[in-house]
């Protein structure tokens, strides 16, 4: 291996779950490659949770993010379609009691039109795609077979992957993967809403340090916009479901993202190999932004709204160094270790 290699920084890109909110994220995404040039081309490893893994999965599929972007505006309003009232107020009974507010028909058909039959193998970038396992009771990241002892999901569809990582418990079905006997999967966010420390493990565990490819990892996190989930002192303290008014789930996520971003901060000066990370947080939200902004409503003016913050923050980071320094050399082509080719693509 040359020496040219050792000196070559592997890059990660980190994007962030939040339902309809990818939108924003896509749109950051596009206005940064609009300047510099395609994302897949330019980082090494790409890691989505929930509608992160989306984007994730459809930039290694060779998407540019201006498409991903139109794929949030088209399926999104299908996805999460707003209904009225009274077909409203039933969904959210239907959370409540006994089924999720949304089924993923819908979703699996959007998904199928910009993923197609495409398999994890036939990725353009190495890929870790978080998720959790019910029938064992465990976290999962379904990954590109990018080192000999990795053997399990090159053969897995990237539709079937994407579902398994986007569904959020009382919105989505629990999801079901063809290639893993028994396994029942539900959204990542639920333990990685922000998966950067998963793409940092990967990094060091298979390429970055002394006798592997890397001297030294560079990472790019793509926060989601984040809902004000705060209540006021006194509320009730006994709270069915049903009293969580819908934030349960977006504490979660929010709870999950913020201490990652906190661990990233401390840890990035302390760890050898060498590491630099740059975290693009979510905007602060209006009130009256914040009135339209959810995981799941996609009104004609949410979407307006989030595509105008993602705009507005891709274009503030494009005037950064540390965005232009993702860009000055080209990743290194992906070798994966399948089962029909040992240690090529």
């Amino acid at each position: 291996m040359s020496e040219q290699s050792y000196e070559k920084e592997f890059k990660i890109l980190s994007i962030d779950g939040g339902g309809i909110k990818g939108l924003y994220s896509a749109v950051v995404l596009a206005e940064i490659e609009k300047k510099n040039g395609s994302i897949a081309e330019h980082f090494d490893l790409i890691c989505g949770t929930s509608t992160g893994g989306i984007i994730a999965l459809a930039l290694a599929a060779g998407k540019p993010a201006s498409e991903i972007v139109d794929f949030y505006k088209k399926f999104g309003p299908r996805i999460f379609c707003n209904p009225f009232f009274l077909v409203k107020w039933f969904r959210s009974a239907k959370q409540v009691m006994w089924g999720g507010k949304y089924g993923d028909c819908c979703l699996k058909h959007s998904l199928t039109s910009v993923l197609g039959k495409k398999k994890i193998k036939e990725s353009n970038s190495y890929l870790c795609i978080p998720s959790y396992d019910l029938t064992i009771g465990r976290i999962n990241v379904l990954k590109t077979d990018h080192d000999l002892e990795l053997s399990r999901d090159s053969e897995l569809s990237m539709v079937d992957v994407a579902l398994a990582t986007a569904a959020a418990p009382t919105y989505f079905p629990i999801a079901k993967i063809d290639g893993i006997p028994g396994g029942q999967f539900v959204d990542g966010g639920i333990w990685a809403n922000n998966p950067s420390l998963v793409g940092i493990n990967e990094a060091l565990r298979f390429f970055v340090g002394e006798g592997k490819r890397y001297k030294s990892f560079r990472l790019l996190s793509i926060a989601s916009i984040t809902n004000n989930t705060s209540w006021p002192a006194g509320v009730r303290r006994k709270r069915s479901f049903a009293g969580w008014r819908g934030k349960l789930i977006n504490i979660i996520f929010d709870a999950q993202s913020e201490h990652t971003r906190a661990v990233l901060q401390f840890l990035i000066p302390h760890i050898s190999p060498k590491g630099a990370v740059t975290i693009i947080d979510g905007p602060k939200l209006s009130e009256d932004q914040a009135k339209v902004i959810d995981l799941d409503k996609t009104s004609k003016n949410a979407l307006i709204t989030l595509e105008r913050l993602g705009h507005d923050k891709g274009h503030y980071w494009n005037t950064h160094d540390d965005i232009k320094a993702f860009f000055k050399t080209v990743a290194a082509k992906p070798i994966f270790y399948t089962s029909d080719n040992q240690g090529g693509k």
